[in-house]
């Protein structure tokens, strides 16, 4: 097991920090960069902006 540096400087197990602070999942990754990328010629996708949604502005 790997360790490092979670919230506020403790440590803890790769894997338990995701657990702690739920974020976007891989395949939502995917899909936005899929939906760029799948748009047609004249539409232009100039930055896609993905945040937690309990994520402070």
């Amino acid at each position: 097991m790997r360790q490092r540096a979670g919230v506020d400087g403790e440590q803890t197990v790769e894997g338990e920090f995701e657990a702690a602070a739920p974020g976007p999942r891989p395949e939502d990754i995917t899909n936005a960069v899929l939906y760029a990328v799948i748009q047609p010629g004249h539409a232009a996708v100039d930055e896609i902006l993905i945040r937690p949604t309990d994520q402070a502005r």
